[in-house]
């Protein structure tokens, strides 16, 4: 398959299976993940794999639509590093 089949076919799955994700499967995907192409090689991204099902919830009920709002109210998110650069972080749930 193509870059762009790939794209133009993917669909958006809301529902999963209880099944835990296997770890060489998990693995896989992190591994894809840090050899993405980033601008000038900076790599500025981190992964969490978050597994506990308790912690899933935790970021379902922090996504929705009313905990988006809130979070708007507790001002800009805070830079760790002291450096003044914006970083990504990606969040891959594992249940």
């Amino acid at each position: 398959m193509d870059v762009y089949e790939c794209i133009r076919t993917r669909r958006t799955v809301r529902e999963f299976k209880p099944d835990p994700v296997p770890e060489a499967i998990v693995q896989k995907i992190l591994q894809a993940g840090r050899w993405a192409p980033s601008s000038s090689n900076t790599q500025p991204w981190h992964f969490v794999v978050v597994s506990a099902r308790e912690t899933i919830a935790a970021l379902g009920r922090i996504a929705t639509p009313s905990g988006r709002a809130a979070r708007r109210h507790q001002g800009p998110a805070e830079d760790t590093r002291g450096d003044g650069t914006h970083h990504r972080h990606a969040v891959w749930v594992s249940a």
